[in-house]
Order: C-alpha cells, then structure tokens, then sequence
C-alpha cells in the first residue's frame, strides 16, 4: 500500500483534496540527512476529539468515501515517522484546513526508498480537484541549495488542460527538468 514515500505524499494530499480546500501547499526541504514536507490545507478541517481520532486506523467520519470504514493513511504514517525516529505533527482548526508535517531520517535502515518525485506530482497536478496545488521543493547540500515551485494554475495556463496523454507526458518532463537540479545537487560528493 504504503511502498515508498511519495505514497504518503500523494496520500496526504487526497485527503486535504477531498477535504473541500481550494488551496493544498506541498513544501519539501530535502538535505543529505532529511527529508521534510509539510501539507497543509485551507479544507473544512478537524474538530479537537476528530483530530485524536484521524490517527486512529479504525475510524472514518464516512464523509469522503461512504463505503470505506477505515482511513489507513495518517496512522500509516506516524507509524513510520516513529519507526525510524522521525518526527510527525499534525494540527488542524475546523473550518480553517489542517496541517501535516513530518521530518525523515533518510540514513535509517528501515526508511522507505522516497520514490518517483516526478511522477508524484504529475499524480497530484492531475487530481480531479479544483483546488490550487502549490508545490515548493527545496534541497540543501554543502551550503548550497537548489529550489523551485510550481503550481498547477501555472501548469494549465501553458497546456490548457491535463487529461489527455500528451499534456501529461509534457507535464513530467517538465517536472523531470525541475527535479534534475535537485538530484544533481544531492548527488554530488
């Protein structure tokens, strides 16, 4: 279910599509060590006693899927984060979006691989959704740092739409092109 990080990415931010945001925000800072991000939202949000219950794998508020009766995902990740010592935070205030932020060790033996960046967010920009996906990435190596954001309101102003195979394919080389500074600047020695 949960092979690689990028599946809790794309995970997370479903759930704050499905949570009636019209902004979701994925803010990624990676360096040798970590690998951070933080999702948050401006969705309906969490009641204090929903929030303590989100983490509990056997509940659902049956609001988002009427058939699903549990919601694997947070307790999922927090399981994970604690796993291999990271560190996980969530905060949410009804009515005004919720915010889940997590820190990875990348040097733990037990640390999922991070996964198709690229094609994660391609995923993401291409979410039936029509709230405003926001992605900043950032790397940090030696003093130097590598960043860039894009936002799918950019992405369709240049391709018009991305349902159709050639939009998407254009949409990940695009990404590809962004996220190639980044793997250079972690890569070097």
């Amino acid at each position: 279910m949960h092979a690689s990080i990028c599946d809790f990415l794309t995970d997370i931010v479903q759930n704050s599509f499905e949570a009636a945001s019209s902004e979701v925000r994925l803010t990624i800072e990676q360096t040798e060590d970590f690998f951070d991000f933080i999702v948050q939202d401006n969705g309906k949000g969490m009641t204090i006693d929903h929030l303590k219950r989100a983490l509990d794998p056997f509940f659902s508020d049956g609001t988002k899927h009427k058939k699903r009766k549990v919601g694997l995902g947070l307790p999922f990740l927090k399981q994970m984060i604690e796993a291999i010592d990271g560190e996980f935070s969530i905060s949410s205030e009804k009515g005004k979006g919720t915010i889940v932020s997590c820190k990875i060790p990348l040097s733990h033996i037990d640390t999922p691989p991070l996964g198709d960046i690229p094609s994660t967010f391609s995923t993401l920009f291409s979410y039936p959704s029509t709230a405003e996906m926001i992605i900043n990435r950032s790397a940090t190596r030696a003093g130097k740092r590598e960043e860039y954001e894009v936002s799918k309101g950019e992405l369709l102003e240049v391709l018009q739409e991305v349902t159709r195979v050639s939009e998407m394919m254009l949409m990940k080389t695009f990404l590809q092109s962004q996220e190639a500074a980044i793997e250079e600047l972690l890569e070097r020695v």
